[in-house]
This record gives C-alpha cells, sequence and structure tokens, in this order.
C-alpha cells in the first residue's frame, strides 16, 4: 500500500479506538503524564506543602506504574488472544517466524532505534495534548456553547429542543476529542511521513511494543531476539514515552502559570522520606498497615446558647493517606 493511503487509515483505526476510549469515560494511559504534569505544577503555583507535594508525586508515579503494568500485560495478552483465534479458524499462524522476528527486533533497545522512535510518541502524545488544550481554550474565548443554545448562525439549524444538550456536550467534551482524534491520525502516519520524507521518523509505543514482543516470543522461534531483550526494549519504550512527554507538558505548564521560586529541595527530601517509610505505596494502593486514627472533638451545636459547657462529641479522623 502506498505511504499516503496507508496513514490515512492507521490514523483513522487510531483516532477511532481512541475516541471510543475516551467516550466511554477512560483515559488513554500514556496520556496520563500530559494531565499529571499539569496537576503537578498546579500544585507548585499554589505553593502546597512539601508534604501533600510528596503525596500527590507518589499518587501520580503510582498511577502511570499500574498503567504500565495494564498496557504490557492487556495488550500483550489481547495479542494473543487473536493470533490463537485466527490460528484456530484459518489455520495458519498469524504472522511468520520471520515477520515475528522482526517484530522483536524493533524493540531491541540497543541495536535498534527503538528508543529514539518512542521518544518522538512522547512529543506527538504531548502535542495532541496542547492540541486539546488550545480547543477547549478556543469554546471557552468563542462561546461556543453560548452561540449552539441561541442557534446562531449554521447552529440556527439545529432543532431547538436538541441545542442545550449539543451545546453541553461541546463545551465539556470538544476539547477531548479534537485531542484524540490528532493523537491518532499523529501516531498512525508518523511512519509513512518518515518513507514519504526519507527521514527516520516513526513512533514506539508501550501498547503497540508489548504486542509486538509477545507475537514475537510466541511466533518467532530460536530467531527472536529473546525474553530478555524484548522486555527490557517495552520496559524502557514505556518510560521513554512517559519522561518525554511528561518533561514537556511539565515545561509548557510551569512557564504558562509563571512558576518562578518553588523550593525543590525540600520538596525532594519529603519525597524521599515518603519513599523511605512506605516504598510499597509507590506501586499498588495497598498497605499492610493499617491508618492512624486521630481524635478531635467538635461542638455538637456550634451555635446554640447553653448553660454551662457545650457537649461535645467524638470524630474519627483517618490520618493516613494512600
Amino acid at each position: 500500500m502506498a505511504p499516503v493511503p496507508q496513514a490515512l487509515l492507521y490514523g483513522l483505526n487510531y483516532a477511532v479506538c481512541f475516541v471510543l476510549i475516551y467516550m466511554l469515560g477512560a483515559t488513554l494511559a500514556t496520556k496520563q503524564p500530559a494531565l499529571t504534569a499539569s496537576r503537578l505544577s498546579m500544585a507548585l503555583e499554589e505553593g502546597e506543602s512539601h508534604e501533600s507535594f510528596a503525596y500527590l508525586v507518589r499518587a501520580i508515579w503510582r498511577s502511570q506504574f499500574l498503567s504500565f503494568v495494564g498496557n504490557i500485560g492487556g495488550a500483550a495478552l489481547f495479542s494473543l488472544l487473536i493470533a490463537a483465534g485466527y490460528g484456530a479458524w484459518r489455520g495458519v499462524p498469524l504472522v511468520e517466524a520471520s515477520e515475528a522476528a522482526a517484530l522483536g527486533a524493533k524493540l531491541d533497545p540497543v541495536g535498534s532505534a527503538s528508543l529514539f522512535y518512542a521518544a518522538i510518541a512522547g512529543v506527538l502524545l504531548s502535542a495532541a495534548g496542547f492540541f486539546a488544550g488550545y480547543v477547549d481554550n478556543a469554546v471557552v474565548f468563542h462561546r461556543l456553547g453560548e452561540r449552539v443554545r441561541r442557534g446562531a448562525g449554521i447552529f440556527g439549524a439545529v432543532p431547538a429542543g436538541w441545542r442545550p444538550r449539543l451545546a453541553h456536550r461541546l463545551d465539556q467534551d470538544l476539547g477531548g476529542l479534537s485531542g484524540n482524534v490528532a493523537l491518532g491520525f499523529l501516531l498512525g502516519s508518523a511512519g509513512a511521513l518518515g518513507v514519504i520524507l526519507g527521514l527516520p521518523i516513526d513512533i514506539r509505543h508501550i501498547a503497540f511494543a508489548s504486542s509486538h514482543g509477545m507475537l514475537s516470543l510466541v511466533y518467532g522461534g530460536p530467531a527472536g531476539p529473546g525474553v530478555v531483550t524484548i522486555f527490557a526494549g517495552v520496559l524502557l519504550i514505556g518510560l521513554v514515552n512517559f519522561v518525554v512527554s511528561f518533561a514537556l507538558t511539565l515545561g509548557a505548564a510551569v512557564a504558562a502559570r509563571q512558576v518562578e521560586g518553588a523550593a525543590w529541595r525540600p520538596a525532594l527530601r519529603s519525597l524521599w522520606r515518603l519513599a523511605a517509610a512506605r516504598p510499597l505505596l509507590f506501586f499498588v494502593p495497598w498497605s499492610r498497615t493499617r491508618p492512624r486514627r486521630a481524635w478531635r472533638t467538635t461542638p455538637l451545636e456550634p451555635g446554640a446558647a447553653r448553660r454551662g459547657p457545650p457537649r461535645r462529641r467524638f470524630t474519627c479522623l483517618r490520618a493516613g493517606r494512600g
């Protein structure tokens, strides 16, 4: 297939899948760095306490780690099920041994450009997030929802009973939908663009890498790169996806909010103390240590006039954080 129609078909395939994920109320795992970086910069701007900042970083780290696990396990298992179903239906393997070995070789972090392509994927993830933010701002600036409700311009053709709901959906979801569509076409057309321009442009994404690695292990045979190489390649690809996307988005968010003089050293010390005290909570939202109970007294009826001291009740507060 020629590069241009291949880019359009691949991009449409990715875009439809990403939009379905968004419409079902979920978030693409590798888009989390762009979302969490913005929240982190907000915490720096608002001057949250060092302890609160450490808890926020732990929550971000844990969320991203679990998304990595879900990407690797889910994509690998799903690709294995598809390959097994195809083999049972057609009686032939989904990929030949040479193709499977080639898929595994593309994940080699040393013998291929997989980490460079993973960095390109991280840039595209950030670009899609910036585009979604631009659309959200444009919707607010141009008062799109208000125009739809009034039936201004072309929206006069929309039935009056539909306008409030349409306006609400545009206000809430247009940015997210635009960002997911843009991400789909950016990821789907990167390889074709590299072929057209004759430049080393391609992507490596943790979900795709996980499925390709599983197919290589199952069908590649001795010609494949091996379990250790594939596993290391998938982990490093995911790490590069996260670091590049997070760094770009955090830098843009800090510059946009004009955050200056952030006290990094005390915040990092708080983070280190938190990690040393309960390292398990950086990976799973569970701990064998029961939360402490702090007791305080609050007036039963704060505004009531009484004789003598007011009666008090006990309120149990959970001081532990997850």
